[in-house]
């Protein structure tokens, strides 16, 4: 196991996984922990059954050019997203992006929202939390394939390199 690849997939990946807690915290608080835990529940699911499904073709069918191509088009993307908020958010014309607002917020959502028991499970809730967990978990993914798939090339020219000096 290369630790950096592992210590580059963990720091990227914590990011989202702060966002994503936000999410289901705020839900757990006002709609109950059944709710959230099922709306969390089924997003890992289904972002497990994608990479499954998606991931050993990916790896073995199709070229790694054309993998890092697509997820880099992605992570592209999402880059341009957050450069844009940085931007807006260095000018000023946009607030600073803070947790603990963004967690007041999303539970004054909730609140207004709430229609259901307390035994009950809330479809707003649920939606909300599946949806706060997949978009989060699937950047996720796109970090840790991008920070993966570059390291099998490094061990692949490594790899080229010794067996011509060991050739030599």
């Amino acid at each position: 196991m290369n630790w950096y690849v592992a210590g580059a997939s963990f720091l990227g990946t914590a990011v989202e996984f702060v966002e994503a807690l936000t999410i289901v915290l705020a839900v757990t608080l006002t709609k109950g922990a059944r709710t959230a835990f099922l709306g969390a529940g089924l997003a890992t699911l289904s972002l497990v059954i994608l990479v499954f499904i998606f991931g050993y073709p990916l790896l073995h069918a199709v070229q790694l050019g054309v993998v890092q191509f697509i997820v880099g088009l992605l992570m592209l993307m999402f880059g341009m997203r957050w450069l844009r908020k940085a931007i807006l958010r260095y000018s000023g014309y946009k607030a600073l992006h803070d947790e603990g607002e963004a967690f007041a917020e999303e539970l004054e959502r909730q609140k207004a929202n709430h229609t259901a028991t307390e035994k009950a499970i809330d479809g707003f809730g649920a939606l909300t939390a599946f949806n706060g967990v997949f978009l989060e978990g699937l950047e996720s993914v796109f970090i840790v394939i991008t920070v993966a798939s570059r390291q099998k090339v490094w061990v692949r020219r490594l790899v080229a390199a010794l067996w011509r000096f060991c050739s030599s």
